[in-house]
């Protein structure tokens, strides 16, 4: 379990209700972008460059929508916080 996968777990335990479903955007995010570049590192190592401009590309994109996730998590986290203080 990563970082962000633990991470969730808290949050899912702990939070409250409405911030597990971007918790949880947030570790799918993650471990799509985690199987791409471990698919590339593994291409890369092999010698293969198949698919290179194609796991580039798909790359950049789960970046993109991670980025997003954590983004929203964040917005939605200050929301929460703002209104128990």
């Amino acid at each position: 379990m990563n970082k962000a996968n633990r991470a969730c777990e808290i949050v899912i335990l702990e939070g409250p209700a409405s911030l597990a479903e971007v918790a949880e955007r947030v570790t799918v995010a993650s471990s799509d972008l985690s199987r791409v570049m471990r698919r590339m590192a593994e291409n890369a190592h092999a010698g293969n460059i198949t698919h290179k401009a194609e796991d580039i590309a798909l790359a950049a994109e789960r970046e993109r929508t991670l980025y997003k996730a954590v983004k929203d998590f964040r917005l939605a986290a200050r929301s929460i916080i703002g209104k128990t203080n």
